[in-house]
């Protein structure tokens, strides 16, 4: 019986170093994180409207590329275009160039409001460095079931962490989930 109660202690003694260190492997992770959204503020604060807009062409790039392929039409992207200090989008579909004015309809712009509501977002991104903050999910699942888009969860993990990793989307405001 001693014996088993022996292995019985250091099994619990395993236990509670395996928590101890699972605790320290989080934080550490959160740490990481933490320091790496600081870093990336600060890039993104230092970047310029043409840094910027380069940026947001290669995450309309990769939506095109993903799910339903938003923002492409004929093999080309849609793309973010600076003129005279003011942000137009160039869309694929209809070859227009379209001022981006908010909370009014957009002439030759053919994708649906929720993008368009998303493609102003970014264009605030690109003149002033503030980034978006939850037009890329995660949705909770009485919005279409948590894929508003109809990409599925892992494009859209894809997608978001792009958008991360370029500064573009704000990491504290829209956490990562899986």
């Amino acid at each position: 019986m001693s014996q088993l109660a022996g292995l019985a202690e250091r099994n619990r003694l395993l236990a509670r170093t395996n928590d101890r260190l699972l605790d320290e492997i989080t934080r550490l992770t959160l740490d990481l994180r933490r320091a790496e959204d600081a870093l990336q503020a600060r890039i993104t604060a230092t970047a310029s409207k043409e840094e910027r807009l380069a940026a947001a062409n290669k995450l309309l790039e990769l939506i095109g590329q993903h799910g339903r392929h938003f923002f492409r039409h004929d093999d080309e992207t849609s793309h973010f275009v600076l003129k005279d200090g003011k942000t137009y989008f160039f869309d694929a579909k209809t070859k227009r160039t379209i001022a981006i004015i908010k909370n009014q309809p957009w002439s030759g712009f053919s994708e649906g409001y929720t993008l368009q509501s998303l493609i102003v977002n970014i264009s605030y991104y690109i003149l002033t460095g503030r980034r978006i903050q939850s037009d890329l999910g995660p949705w909770p699942d009485y919005i279409a079931n948590g894929d508003l888009w109809g990409y599925g969860p892992y494009a859209m993990i894809i997608i978001r962490r792009e958008a991360r990793r370029l500064g573009i989307l704000d990491q504290a405001l829209a956490p990562e989930t899986t």
